[in-house]
């Protein structure tokens, strides 16, 4: 007989906050993707959303939770990033 896990995974949609820019067409690729990258680190205790510029510059913390915030991924027209959470 088989046993089968449930879990729970929570994706939120965020809009992001780093204003012009973030995401939309005008990526260096010309590819209409976001220009900016997402991607978590645990730099303050737990794992949290970031963007950045290509270059790395302007890093900028999306997500502030005691929770864990991984796997960003951006909508298609790069206005919106889903991510998992554990909250």
């Amino acid at each position: 007989m088989k046993q089968f896990r449930y879990y729970s995974f929570s994706f939120v949609a965020l809009a992001t906050a780093c204003g012009v820019g973030c995401g939309g067409s005008g990526g260096s690729g010309g590819g209409g993707g976001p220009s900016q990258i997402a991607f978590v680190t645990d730099r303050d205790g737990n794992l949290e959303i970031y963007v950045m510029n290509p270059d790395g510059t302007g890093q900028t913390n999306l997500t502030n939770n005691a929770a864990g915030d991984e796997f960003p991924v951006w909508s298609p027209d790069g206005s919106k990033i889903a991510f998992w959470t554990d909250r």
